[in-house]
């Protein structure tokens, strides 16, 4: 076994699922990247702006410098049944919060179909951990941002670890992928000094990729409220209101998208009229 670092960047969004019968504060974390292609803010389409996910490693220089796609595939990592990863996304050690979109949306839960193995246009990519937890330490944040009156640290990027077999083939579904997954097994990346590995994942405009990003990968923050609104997707919220979103902390300055989370719909209302 080996311990595995998954870092998320920007519009992922970490939706948890309890295990039925299982332990409290376990099961599985879905991180999903919804899809901006069809997205509509303010009635205009972000002509230039659609997000892509790419998976960065050092292994993939320098074919690849600004990583690898993952768009139209799902992604489920961690052993075990029933799951046992921890369902908790408390707030870092500086109240970094990972801001839970479903008391913005007024009570909204993500559709259970946005976590299936299935044909979905709606999610650019998703990762679903079995197992493994939220490393607070690491959650980022730039500034306090206010929603609905208050202020939050909005984190924009969080680390995942957990322990996986490095010679088990990734377990890979096309949800709607047109190019091959971006690896079939771990063991095809350079693990780090100490042993681990570390993937990078991002959900952004291509323009703000690293190595060489357009204004060092930040956004003007007129911008990042702007995406933000894609993130209701998942609960086929086209036009959210101001209240739900992100109010800049200034007038002027850059910053980074948003990376949130949300409750998912009970079991039991799954297929229910939407």
């Amino acid at each position: 076994m080996a311990t595995l670092e998954l870092e998320f960047n920007c519009m992922c969004v970490f939706v948890p699922e309890p295990s039925p019968g299982g332990p409290d504060g376990q099961g599985s974390m879905h991180v999903i990247m919804p899809s901006t292609r069809h997205h509509h803010g303010g009635g205009q389409e972000h002509a230039g702006e659609v997000h892509v996910v790419r998976m960065l490693h050092p292994s993939f220089l320098p074919a690849h410098p600004k990583g690898l796609s993952m768009e139209g595939w799902a992604l489920t990592l961690g052993e075990g049944a029933p799951p046992s990863a921890s369902t908790a996304l408390d707030p870092g050690p500086n109240g970094e919060t990972l801001v839970n979109l479903t008391p913005l949306a007024g009570g909204a839960m993500v559709p259970h179909r946005m976590v299936q193995d299935q044909f979905n246009d709606e999610v650019n990519a998703r990762v679903t951990l079995g197992s493994g937890a939220l490393q607070t330490d690491k959650i980022r944040s730039e500034a306090k941002w206010k929603f609905g009156g208050t202020d939050i640290r909005m984190a924009f990027r969080a680390s995942w670890m957990m322990e996986v077999d490095p010679d088990r083939p990734l377990q890979w579904f096309s949800l709607d992928a047109t190019a091959a997954p971006p690896i079939r097994s771990l063991r095809e990346l350079t693990p780090e000094a100490d042993g681990h590995y570390k993937i990078t994942i991002y959900h952004v405009p291509e323009r703000t990729l690293p190595p060489d990003p357009g204004d060092n990968g930040r956004l003007e923050l007129s911008q990042v409220k702007e995406h933000f609104r894609a993130l209701y997707v998942l609960f086929g919220i086209q036009n959210p209101t101001e209240d739900m979103l992100p109010q800049p902390p200034t007038a002027v300055g850059t910053g980074h998208c948003g990376l949130p989370q949300a409750l998912l719909e009970p079991a039991a209302m799954q297929g229910s009229a939407r």
